[in-house]
C-alpha cells in the first residue's frame, strides 16, 4: 500500500471510503465482544478479540472475512442477543449464563 504522500487525491478518496467502510465492520465485531457468547467464557472472548484486531488481511475489502467465517455462529448467537436484551448486554449475559447452568 502506498503512503498517503505518495497517492494521487482519486487514491486517497478510495482509500477513505474503504476505511470507512472497514472501521464500521470492525466497530461492529467489537461491540459484540460484550454480548453471549464471548462475555460467557475468556478464552472464546480472548481468541476472538485477537482474531478481531488482528486481520489475515488488513488490506482487504473486508479484512474480517475470515473471522466473520471461523465465528460465524458466535456471532449470529451474539447477534440474536443483542436483537432480544436490546442495549443491555449485563442481562444477556445473565440469561446466556443461567440457560448454561452457571
Amino acid at each position: 500500500m502506498k503512503s498517503i504522500l505518495e497517492m494521487t487525491p482519486e487514491e486517497d478518496a478510495a482509500d477513505d471510503a474503504r476505511m470507512a467502510k472497514t472501521g464500521k465492520i470492525y466497530q461492529e465485531l467489537v461491540l459484540l465482544l460484550d454480548w453471549p457468547p464471548f462475555s460467557l467464557d475468556e478464552r472464546t472472548w480472548n481468541r476472538y478479540a485477537d482474531a478481531v484486531n488482528n486481520p489475515s488481511d488488513p488490506e482487504a475489502d473486508d479484512p474480517w472475512k475470515s473471522v466473520k467465517s471461523k465465528f460465524a455462529d458466535e456471532i449470529e448467537e451474539a447477534r440474536m442477543y443483542q436483537k432480544r436484551y436490546g442495549d443491555d448486554a449485563e442481562a444477556a449475559t445473565r440469561a446466556a449464563a443461567k440457560i448454561q447452568g452457571g
